[in-house]
């Protein structure tokens, strides 16, 4: 694919929708966990109990690993799975009502200005059609959709915009947001808009016509190779990050998805120059990476900026410009 970009990438996990208020995935357990829709499917709540980990536990119950052992005769596998798909669906509708909620308000609690952030996000909008930016992320909440409604409005690739998105009014459940997803990669287009919005592991709101479309679990890479779509869009990111002189944010991404880090490290290969904002000490990061190997070891001394802050500090309420802010610019955005 053409990979004329702006040189100025970003890529957010978690932690990034963390600061407003949705919750990350080691604290969905409780969510998933407390759903009384588990109350007949012991065997499930069994595994929880025995793995913190949900996506662990959603990778062996949907796909059958290490799961016959617990199944009792109450309830099938099929309605075993099922009760799980089903507690995880609403523990995402929980976080969109989360997202939905968000509201900037200077009398609340350490607020984020939500203003300065979508100054932020636009930053990394493209100049034209021909030179587009790129906002990678690997989160399947709607924050985005709903609360960046000011600066250069994103396109999704191969998805059709909602009228509610990208604007102030955008409260309607996530039921509603639901949309069907092509099946093929030839709808999936990278040629049409100066901004891209690329979530590069489906949407909570996303559907094919016979299931939820969300990266889940183990084997991820997979995943996203068994769909048109999500394959096109982890190209896209792969030949985005190899292009000269690029640049990368991370903002609240843990480090821990192999086949992100491994895009990654191909990409500082080419050149690509990473940069973290995260409140995290950075040993932490680095404990993180060594332990993944070479590939851990390359992105850790591919890295060339590390801002340890979160959105809060960066974008205080009372709308004056932070020491951090102003560092960022000058170390990430400088030419």
């Amino acid at each position: 694919m053409n990979v004329n970009c702006q040189d100025h990438i970003l890529l957010t996990g978690a932690g990034f929708t963390k600061n407003f208020g949705a919750p990350l995935a080691k604290e969905l357990w409780g969510i998933i966990f407390s759903n009384p829709g588990l109350d007949k499917a012991s065997d499930v709540r069994d595994l929880l109990r025995l793995d913190f980990d949900f996506e662990s536990v959603y990778n062996d119950v949907v796909n059958g690993r290490n799961l016959m052992e617990f199944i009792g005769e109450a309830m099938s596998r099929k309605n075993q799975q099922q009760a799980l798909r089903t507690a995880v669906n609403e523990a995402y509708e929980y976080i969109d009502e989360k997202v939905r909620s968000f509201s900037f308000r200077r009398d609340a609690p350490n607020p984020v200005n939500i203003y300065k952030v979508q100054e932020f996000i636009s930053k990394f909008a493209g100049t034209s059609n021909s030179n587009p930016g790129y906002f990678f992320t690997l989160n399947q909440d709607l924050f985005v959709e709903r609360q960046y409604y000011n600066g250069v409005r994103p396109a999704l690739p191969g998805i059709r915009h909602r009228p509610g998105w990208f604007m102030p009014d955008g409260t309607q459940s996530l039921i509603a947001e639901r949309c069907v997803i092509p099946d093929s990669a030839g709808d999936v287009d990278f040629s049409r808009s100066p901004f891209y919005y690329v979530k590069l592991h489906g949407s909570s709101n996303w559907y094919t016509a016979d299931q939820q479309t969300m990266v889940i679990g183990h084997a991820k890479r997979n995943q996203i190779a068994s769909h048109p779509v999500l394959a096109a869009y982890f190209e896209a990111f792969q030949s985005v990050l190899q292009g000269t002189g690029r640049r990368l944010l991370c903002v609240g991404y843990s480090f821990c998805d192999e086949h992100i880090n491994s895009a990654i490290g191909v990409g500082v290969k080419a050149g690509l120059r990473v940069y973290v904002l995260s409140p995290e000490p950075p040993d932490g990061l680095a404990a993180r990476l060594r332990e993944q190997g070479e590939e851990g070891l390359r992105i850790w001394h591919g890295l060339a900026g590390y801002f340890q802050t979160d959105l809060k500090t960066l974008f205080p309420a009372d709308q004056s410009i932070s020491a951090e802010w102003k560092l960022l610019q000058s170390r990430f955005f400088a030419s």
